[in-house]
């Protein structure tokens, strides 16, 4: 077994136990989503897709939403917070620095991307959220939380990238009406 490979094991056990019981499965549905947007994802782009939340699966080092006014903040922080918790778990298995410092990186950027490889993370990010996350989302929030986080991540989305979530069957009434809504609204285009 490779370094790279007992990296990967590890990170995988750190998701399985989050708090948050999609986790492990949005990690690993980024992971697809990348490969979706992206055919010839190089593995540093697909160990970040895995390991993009990581932090919230660990609580004692988990950023809380609570402590910020701004989600952006808030959002912004869980990357950064992300991305060390994968450099330190790097480390300890020995990955090179370029391959660590070019993850480490995209884990940071991947809730806004901000380059060709951040910009697939974000985008599939965002669609494993739709696929996965959302119907857990909203037993925990109810319809008015998660129509203001569905408007947040839909607009994340590159536009390319949105008729993606067309591939999405939602079975519950209102998160289909929900969704709908979002597909329905103009959105001004400030990048990708």
């Amino acid at each position: 077994m490779t370094s790279l490979d007992r990296l990967k094991r590890e990170i995988r056990q750190i998701l399985a136990g989050s708090s948050v019981p999609e986790d492990p499965l949005h990690a690993e549905n980024t992971v697809e989503w990348v490969k979706r947007i992206y055919p010839k994802a190089d593995e540093g782009l697909l160990l970040a897709a895995l390991a993009h939340d990581i932090e919230r699966a660990i609580a004692e080092k988990k950023v809380k939403r609570s402590d910020f006014s701004n989600y952006d903040k808030f959002k912004e922080a869980h990357a950064t917070n992300s991305a060390r918790i994968v450099q330190e778990i790097m480390t300890l298995h020995g990955i090179n620095n370029e391959f660590s410092n070019d993850v480490q990186q995209l884990v940071r950027l991947h809730e806004k991307g901000g380059n060709f490889r951040a910009d697939i993370l974000r985008d599939a990010d965002a669609l494993s959220f739709f696929e996965i996350n959302l119907p857990f989302y909203f037993e925990r929030e109810g319809y008015d939380n998660t129509l203001k986080r569905c408007l947040w991540g839909y607009k994340r989305i590159s536009p390319k990238n949105r008729e993606l979530l067309k591939m999405i069957e939602f079975r519950d009434k209102n998160i289909s009406e929900i969704i709908k809504l979002i597909q329905r609204l103009p959105f001004r285009e400030t990048s990708s």
